[in-house]
């Protein structure tokens, strides 16, 4: 954990009301993936921009969407997924403000 160097006071829960997308939190998580190596170790840092490459398909052939669905292993080693429908709702709202199908 690499803690941000002057993080400001979070703001109250009633002040988040309608904000999504504006307030962040002053860290983020970051795990890099590649073919020859797969995921590396998470980390947390501060917040900061992405690195994104210039040959990035988004750039060169079409918008994208992404929408990061969270899995979970429960005591009994079954995978359960968090509110998925909540999560593929969102995923067509995004779909829709893209107009993309």
């Amino acid at each position: 954990i690499e803690r941000c160097a002057t993080p400001a006071q979070p703001p109250a829960n009633e002040a988040l009301v309608g904000q999504w997308g504006r307030i962040f939190s002053p860290h983020m998580l970051r795990v890099d993936w590649t073919a020859s190596d797969g995921w590396s170790a998470p980390r947390i840092q501060p917040h900061g921009p992405l690195q994104l490459s210039p040959a990035a398909m988004t750039l060169h052939y079409a918008l994208q969407c992404f929408e990061g669905m969270k899995a979970y292993r429960g005591d009994d080693d079954a995978i359960r997924l968090f509110r998925p429908d909540l999560n593929a709702r969102r995923m067509t709202s995004s779909l829709q403000r893209l107009a993309m199908p």
